[in-house]
């Protein structure tokens, strides 16, 4: 649990701009590492071609306790739904046939549920909700980060928690589900997200993503799959910047330790590298926020045809923050909430 008060200092975070011609080596005691378990339940998933949505107030909607300028806030709570949501997975791998997207997101109350779309696609919403209680404060509460209850006597001690469904109640959201219907805009290569499983990393989408298509009727999720399953298979292509920065980003940034992201977005101009969903340090510290840290990719239809960039491209743009990163004064060490804000991007050629 953190203490936020007024005032506090407001310490450096690392800043990154566009890319410039840089090439170094890695650090030579680099060893990629990850929870061996968590990895096997995201293969799983992976290789079931299952997919992942998570909104924005997920990682800012926190249980918060305060009083006037006195206030505590603690970590984000999805991703201890989101573990025990594998786990149940890994009991009942069947459930696997009764949706193609689970989407973390906020609602009226908390609960889980089968949603389909227009054409039938399944999705599993696991939806929380804010809950909050007031009281008058009196010599015997217990205040969230003053040493003195005397001058907040008779005043209102407001406490916001985060309430998730059961797993139980998941469960039997599923069990009751039918199963999905054979989609043909979800029936596409698995090779890279399986690839980044293996790097306790899953492929973070929006909604318009599964939806986007040529006027040819060529789906792009489908075809940006099937090239990064091409990508990922080059043999002389080790894209070790990619993994170097994956393995980072999973161990300094506090958001990523359970979970990590890899963004997939439309853009006005194709851009790829890491992207930091900030709201800024002074929101992020009075409001306990964690601001997503993760690399992404990202396209944009021109003439009838989807434009985006290649594993290659990424690896270079990520060998370049090497370069950036390890020459600035290591200020992220004291703020992992926002790693590597305000983040780091280079553009596709012909996009500048």
């Amino acid at each position: 649990m953190r203490s936020i008060f007024p005032g506090a200092i407001l310490l450096g975070s690392l800043l990154l701009s566009a890319c410039v011609s840089n090439t170094l080596r890695l650090p030579a005691s680099f060893q990629p590492k990850y929870d061996s378990k968590i990895v096997t339940s995201l293969k799983t998933a992976a290789v079931s071609g299952v997919l992942f949505q998570v909104s924005d107030s997920v990682f800012r909607d926190v249980p918060v306790r305060h009083v006037e300028l006195c206030r505590t806030t603690e970590p984000p709570t999805w991703s201890t739904t989101f573990v025990n949501f594998l786990e149940l997975m890994d009991r009942k791998p069947e459930y696997y046939n009764k949706f193609y997207i689970v989407d973390f997101k906020r609602g009226d109350k908390p609960r889980a549920e089968i949603n389909k779309d227009i054409d039938g696609l399944a999705s599993l919403s696991i939806v929380y909700s804010k809950r909050e209680n007031r009281e008058k404060i009196t010599a015997m509460t217990n205040l969230p980060c003053a040493e003195t209850v005397a001058p907040y006597l008779g005043k209102e001690l407001i406490t916001t928690s985060i309430d998730w469904p059961s797993i139980e109640q998941i469960n039997a959201a599923l069990k009751a589900a039918p199963n999905k219907l054979k989609i043909d805009r979800f029936q596409f290569n698995t090779d890279f997200l399986v690839y980044l499983a293996e790097r306790q990393t899953i492929l973070k989408i929006n909604p318009e993503v599964a939806f986007e298509r040529t006027y040819q009727g060529e789906y792009f999720l489908n075809s940006w799959l099937e090239k990064m399953a091409d990508d990922i298979r080059e043999p002389d292509q080790k894209h070790a910047y990619i993994n170097y920065w994956l393995r980072e980003i999973s161990s300094r940034s506090n958001q990523a330790k359970s979970i990590q992201f890899f963004g997939l977005h439309a853009e006005n101009q194709v851009s790829y590298g890491v992207q930091v969903d900030s709201v800024g340090k002074f929101n992020r510290k009075i409001n306990g926020y964690q601001e997503p840290t993760y690399l992404f990719m990202s396209y944009r239809e021109k003439n009838g045809e989807y434009i985006y960039s290649r594993l290659k491209d990424l690896d270079q743009c990520m060998q370049t923050l090497v370069g950036n990163y390890r020459s600035i004064s290591m200020t992220y060490d004291y703020d992992s909430d926002s790693f590597l804000a305000p983040g780091f991007s280079c553009k596709l050629k012909g996009e500048e």
